[in-house]
């Protein structure tokens, strides 16, 4: 793995090959058996009756899967971004699910204005309160995860702009500085452990919707050991 941070002013080439070379890296333990949990749960998975659901379930874990490799790679700038739409799409399924008029007022807005404005101004309370009722734990995950990633760069924050610069002291007293594009090992560290918690939140999701398959799977005694995992590889 490339250890060393490319320049923001260097050619597209040698960022390339620096992006593909970081891909060869180490997946942590904690995000590698969320990834593998997640995927036996939906393989095989009978979607009958959750089609607008599972709509958002698969976009949601299309975004996780690009945020780890955007990860390995080192472009943790962008992960947060990603996960935070991933994020939202798993608790929308959610909605979904649970008030099949949102799916419908979801779809139709970019063809009828009312629809638009109601999605906009009232889809996101609409969410919020969902998770509410679904319990107090679901409810905080979501909102702690979100408000994190905002933190750290869904928004150009100054934690995420700051993670794009090195600073290094000079024998003179003066600071050399250099803008990032991708980042070091501590910021991987960081990104894989908010990829890991949005595979959490989005095993939440998937049991919610099927209890019975995620009691087969032991989703529960599984994401206590995932949990673990990710606790002792957090950068301290």
């Amino acid at each position: 793995m490339v250890e060393g941070r490319t320049s923001v002013f260097g050619t597209f080439e040698s960022y390339k090959l620096a992006f593909q070379e970081n891909l060869n890296g180490p997946i942590p333990f904690c995000v590698g058996k969320s990834e593998d949990l997640c995927t036996n749960f939906l393989r095989g998975l009978d979607v009958d009756g959750h089609f607008a659901a599972m709509k958002l379930i698969s976009f949601a874990y299309g975004g996780i899967r690009s945020s780890t490799a955007l990860c390995l790679a080192g472009a943790t700038p962008a992960v947060p971004s990603v996960l935070r739409a991933s994020l939202e799409a798993m608790a929308y399924a959610l909605l979904f699910e649970r008030q099949p008029e949102w799916a419908k007022i979801w779809r139709e807005r970019h063809e009828a204005k009312k629809s638009k404005y109601d999605f906009r101004n009232n889809s996101g309370s609409a969410l919020r309160k969902q998770l509410e009722n679904e319990s107090a734990e679901l409810s905080g995950r979501y909102n702690t995860l979100y408000n994190l990633l905002i933190d750290f760069g869904a928004h150009p924050n100054v934690l995420g702009v700051d993670s794009t610069i090195g600073y290094r002291p000079l024998e003179d007293g003066n600071v050399y500085v250099s803008f990032q594009q991708l980042t070091g090992a501590r910021e991987r560290e960081f990104a894989f452990v908010n990829i890991t918690q949005a595979t959490i939140f989005l095993l939440d999701i998937l049991s919610v919707i099927w209890p019975t398959r995620a009691s087969l799977f032991l989703v529960k005694e599984k994401q206590i050991e995932i949990i673990r995992l990710m606790h002792e590889y957090a950068p301290k």
